[in-house]
């Protein structure tokens, strides 16, 4: 556990700067990436991760209905929800915890 406290600080300053660098160095392309990019893809981007989600919450299921544990739908996608929030985190850190 004493290491895991001396590491996180070192990974979460070397982000930080790996982050700041990134930015610093591509900031034209990336403002040109945004002003060009083309809004009529947002309803598919979106279909898409809703699509996702349902077959994640699929899996979760049917590894929970294997494992014979057996959780009504509503409780059981709020948990699934509440795990999955952390996936929309800056490099998907909550996949360090599956």
């Amino acid at each position: 556990m004493r290491i895991l406290k001396k590491i996180i600080p070192i990974i979460i300053v070397v982000i930080i700067i790996y982050a700041s660098f990134l930015f610093l160095s591509d900031i034209n392309q990336i403002s040109e990436k945004i002003i060009n990019f083309k809004f009529e893809f947002i309803p598919i981007i979106v279909i898409l991760v809703i699509f996702s989600w349902v077959i994640a919450y699929t899996r979760w299921y049917i590894l929970l209905k294997n494992l014979q544990i057996k959780i009504p739908h509503k409780i059981n996608f709020q948990i699934f929800m509440v795990g999955a929030s952390l996936g929309i985190t800056p490099g998907k850190i909550s996949d360090f915890e599956r």
